[in-house]
C-alpha cells in the first residue's frame, strides 16, 4: 500500500509516512512543533503551555502562551521548578539539567502508528510539593504510548514557596492566587490539553489524570475546585486523597515564617533571586514542628478552592461527584518507612516518645481511641503504621467512601509488594509502586529501589495493564489480575497488589474502624 503524504505548512516539505504513521511535527494553536521519534513513539519535550512564570509573573496566576512563528524545537526536556536538591527525588530519576523559574513545560509522548482519537493519560508528579519533575526518567510515558495506544503527557508546576506561598494578606491585590499558583499551573496545563491534544493523536473527551504524593494530593483538590470541571474525566490518586491543604490562617502563618527566614519585606520577596527564596523555603520545611510537615500545599482561600475539598466530597458538593468522575485510590502498605530513613529518633522510639509524638499531632484522647489499633509491635513499627494511616491510608478510604456514597464509580486498591533493599526494612514503602505503574522496573537506577527479586516483572504487567484499562475504559480489569469489583459498603473490596495479588474485603478493618470514630 503506498504510504500517504504529510505537507508541512511551514516549510511545504513533503514527508512520506507509512500508513498510520504520525509524523513528528505537531501543529498546535501556537505554533508548529518538531518532536523526535523514539521506537514506536513520539516524544514532543519542553513544549511551553503558559507564559514563563518571572518577573511581574512571579507569584501570579499562570498567563497565556503567546504563539510563535516557525518550527519550535520540540526535542529536548525543559528545566524543572525552582527546588533544593532532595536525596528523596534522586532515589526517583531526580531533575534532569537543573531548575529555572521558566518551568512551565508539559511533554507528549505519542505512539507513531496507532490511529486516533486515542485516550490521554496526564501525569502530575509527586515530591511534597516542593520537589520533582514531570522529566524524572521514571516518568517516561513512551511504555504506555506503545503498550496501550494512548497519549501520555507529563508536566511541570510551580512548586514551594513560589507555587504555594498565600501572599495575599501581605502583598495585596494582584497577589490573590499566590497560595495555589502550583493547582493553577496544573489547570492551564489541562486546559492546553483540551484545546491542542487532537493534534497529536488524543481524544479531549477522554482524559485521564494520575499522579502520586503531591500529584495524588493535588488530583484530590482538583476533585473538588470549581475550575477543574471538564478538564478531566477520569482520575487515579496514588498515595494521596483530598486532605493536603492549609485553611487560610494556617497559610498566612507559614508565610510569616517565610518571611522571617527570608530576612527582608515582601517587596524584595518579589524580586529576589530564586536561590535566595529557595534557602529561606527550607528553613521553613526542615524545621521539627509538625507545621513544617508539606509547609507549602493548596490554601483554601474561599476563592480558587471555595472548601476544604475533603468536606465538599464528603458533603457531596462536588462537580466531580456530579459528573461521576470515575476515580481509582489507592496507598502502599508502608509509606512512611521511606522518611523514616531520615528519621535520628526512630532508632531511640520508646513507648512514652511514641506517645508525646502522637499526642502532639492528634490529642491525647484520639489517640488513647487510636492505639488498640496498632497492637503490640514496637514503638517504630506503630509510629510508622500510625503516620501512614494519618497522611495516607485513612484519607484515601474517606475519599473513596465519599465517592461510593455519591454513587460514583470507584475502586480501591493497595500495593503491598515488599521492597528486599535494605534488609526488607523498607517494605511497601512510598513511591515503591511508580515503576509497577509505568512498567519501568528495568530503568537504570530503579534497581536501588526495587533490588532484582523474582515475579516483579508480571507485577508490573498487572498494574500497568490495570492502569491503562482504566485510562481507556473506565474499569481497572484487566487478564492478569483476579476479578475487582468497585469499593463500597460494607464490602469495601481493595485489591491487594503482591506477588500473588488479589481482593481483600475491608483489609485492617479494626484500624479504619478506630479512624472513624475517633
Amino acid at each position: 500500500m503506498a504510504g500517504r503524504r504529510c505537507i508541512d505548512r511551514a516549510s511545504h516539505a513533503v514527508t512520506r509516512l507509512r500508513p498510520n504513521q504520525r509524523s513528528t511535527r505537531a501543529e498546535t494553536r501556537f505554533g508548529v512543533l518538531s518532536g523526535v521519534q523514539k521506537g514506536r513513539v513520539i516524544q514532543w519535550r519542553g513544549v511551553p503551555y503558559a507564559a514563563p512564570p518571572i518577573g511581574p509573573g512571579r507569584f501570579r496566576p499562570p498567563a497565556p502562551l503567546a504563539p510563535w512563528g516557525g518550527v519550535r524545537d520540540a526535542s529536548k526536556f525543559a528545566l524543572a521548578a525552582p527546588q533544593s536538591v532532595s536525596r528523596l527525588q534522586g532515589l526517583i530519576g531526580g531533575q534532569p539539567g537543573g531548575w529555572s523559574e521558566n518551568c512551565l513545560y508539559l511533554n507528549v509522548f505519542a505512539p507513531a502508528d496507532a490511529a486516533g482519537p486515542l485516550p490521554v493519560m496526564v501525569w502530575i508528579h509527586g515530591g511534597a510539593f516542593i520537589g520533582g519533575s514531570g522529566s524524572a526518567r521514571w516518568y517516561d510515558g513512551g511504555r504506555f504510548a506503545a503498550d496501550g495506544a494512548v497519549v501520555v503527557v507529563t508536566l511541570n508546576y510551580r512548586l514551594g514557596a513560589f507555587g504555594f506561598a498565600q501572599l495575599e494578606a501581605v502583598a495585596g491585590a494582584g497577589f490573590e492566587s499566590a497560595g495555589n499558583c502550583g493547582l493553577l499551573d496544573q489547570l492551564a496545563a489541562l486546559s492546553w490539553v483540551r484545546d491542542n491534544i487532537a493534534a497529536f493523536g488524543g481524544d479531549p473527551d477522554q482524559v485521564t489524570v494520575f499522579g502520586e504524593s503531591a500529584g495524588a494530593m493535588s488530583i484530590g483538590t482538583m476533585l473538588a475546585m470549581p475550575a477543574a470541571e471538564g478538564l478531566f474525566h477520569r482520575a487515579i490518586l496514588q498515595s494521596g486523597a483530598a486532605s493536603s491543604y492549609r485553611m487560610l490562617d494556617d497559610a498566612d502563618r507559614v508565610t510569616a515564617r517565610l518571611l522571617q527566614a527570608f530576612g527582608g519585606s515582601v517587596g524584595e520577596l518579589l524580586v529576589a533571586p530564586a536561590e535566595k527564596i529557595l534557602a529561606a523555603q527550607a528553613v521553613v520545611t526542615e524545621g521539627s514542628d509538625a507545621g513544617s510537615y508539606l509547609a507549602f500545599r493548596p490554601v483554601v482561600d474561599g476563592r480558587d478552592l471555595p472548601e476544604a475539598p475533603d468536606v465538599a466530597l464528603g458533603a457531596g458538593r462536588s462537580w466531580a461527584l456530579r459528573a461521576a468522575i470515575p476515580v481509582l485510590v489507592g496507598t502502599n502498605r508502608d509509606e512512611m518507612t521511606l522518611f523514616s530513613q531520615f528519621d535520628p529518633g526512630l532508632a531511640e522510639l520508646s513507648d512514652a516518645r511514641l506517645e508525646r509524638r502522637t499526642t502532639a499531632i492528634v490529642g491525647a484522647e484520639r489517640w488513647a481511641a487510636l492505639a488498640p489499633g496498632y497492637g503490640e509491635a514496637d514503638a517504630a513499627q506503630r509510629w510508622n503504621a500510625f503516620t501512614t494511616d494519618l497522611i495516607f491510608r485513612v484519607p484515601a478510604i474517606r475519599l473513596a467512601e465519599s465517592v461510593a456514597a455519591a454513587g460514583g464509580p470507584v475502586w480501591m486498591y493497595r500495593f503491598d509488594w515488599r521492597s528486599p533493599m535494605a534488609g526488607g526494612k523498607l517494605g511497601a514503602t512510598h513511591a515503591l509502586d511508580i515503576p509497577f505503574v509505568w512498567n519501568l522496573v528495568d530503568v537504570p537506577g530503579v534497581g536501588l529501589f526495587t533490588g532484582t527479586a523474582p515475579g516483579r516483572h508480571e507485577l508490573a504487567r498487572a498494574i500497568h495493564g490495570a492502569w491503562l484499562g482504566f485510562a481507556t475504559d473506565g474499569q481497572p480489569a484487566v487478564a492478569d489480575l483476579p476479578a475487582w469489583p468497585p469499593y463500597r459498603s460494607p464490602e469495601r473490596a481493595t485489591m491487594i497488589f503482591d506477588t500473588r495479588s488479589r481482593v481483600v474485603d475491608d483489609p485492617n478493618g479494626a484500624a479504619r474502624r478506630l479512624w472513624a470514630g475517633a
